[in-house]
């Protein structure tokens, strides 16, 4: 009859509170409660990519001034003053393209447990994962700032040195493939991460999951170019206060947003079939 039965008698229910979050939502649910941990990771990721972003300035530089010596925007005194201004703000673009090596796998390690809203100590999970996977993160941010000055200067070779159609295709190729190229640097440091691959099995694993998962992997490539977008705006606007989002959570948000959309592609390729290999195995 239900007297000693307190479940099966009618109350108020499940509080909103209970009811599993997903989506939007638990996007903006995690951000907002983690957001003083979001500084930290920040700060702590930018300190530990102090190298990688004197490189992207010089980087940053060079390709400005091919830039300068093709449009003769060089002759334009007021434009010259702002070059030290474009220069950060390409740098911060190229960080985003190659990552930081060691820094960005320990970075991802700490904002995948964010993205599953599970405990993630900052100190000891950045730290330990920066240093377990110290020689990996080296060469792949080697490859990654490699290939990317081949594209961007290939791109620019064929795009202003050289005219045409085959030209114009070459180009055009040559910016699908930096788009493709940018897509995969988010799989490349999960894999460094989270998985025990050689170096030419992340990269090809990379590969394929920025093409079977390609229509969550637009989706993050257009809400990531219109955050870059946005924050570029800002920057040029209001200098300042883009410094000040730079340096608390800008590079953060960015791998939580990214790593949030594409959850579904890793869970699915990657660690589903990691948990039924080995469940097999212990079997």
């Amino acid at each position: 009859m239900g007297i000693f039965n307190s479940y099966t008698k009618p109350g108020k229910g499940v509080s909103k509170e209970d009811v599993q979050k997903s989506g939007i939502p638990l996007y903006f649910d995690i951000f907002l409660r983690r957001f003083w941990k979001f500084i930290s990771i920040n700060l702590l990721y930018i300190a530990a990519s102090i190298p990688a972003i004197i490189i992207s300035f010089f980087i940053a530089n060079y390709f400005i001034g091919i830039i300068l010596s093709v449009t003769g925007l060089a002759e334009y005194e007021e434009f010259l003053r702002i070059i030290p201004l474009l220069a950060i703000l390409f740098s911060v673009v190229i960080l985003q393209a190659t990552g930081s090596g060691p820094a960005s796998v320990g970075h991802t390690e700490v904002v995948r447990k964010y993205v599953k809203d599970t405990h993630a100590w900052i100190w000891s999970d950045f730290i330990g994962s920066f240093k377990q996977n110290f020689k990996q993160g080296i060469a792949v941010y080697v490859i990654n700032v490699v290939v990317f000055f081949m594209i961007a200067f290939g791109y620019l070779f064929y795009r202003y040195f050289m005219s045409g159609t085959i030209s114009a295709v070459l180009s055009t190729l040559i910016l699908v493939l930096g788009v493709i190229f940018c897509i995969m640097q988010k799989y490349v440091y999960v894999l460094v991460s989270g998985f025990q691959l050689k170096i030419k099995h992340v990269y090809k694993n990379a590969f394929i999951l920025a093409i079977v998962g390609l229509k969550w992997n637009i989706f993050s490539a257009v809400i990531i170019g219109a955050m870059l977008y946005g924050m570029a705006y800002l920057y040029i606007s209001m200098t300042g206060v883009a410094f000040a989002v730079i340096l608390c959570f800008y590079f953060t948000l960015v791998n939580f947003t990214q790593t949030f959309i594409t959850n579904n592609v890793v869970k699915k390729y990657l660690e589903e079939p990691a948990l039924e290999k080995e469940n097999i195995e212990e079997e």
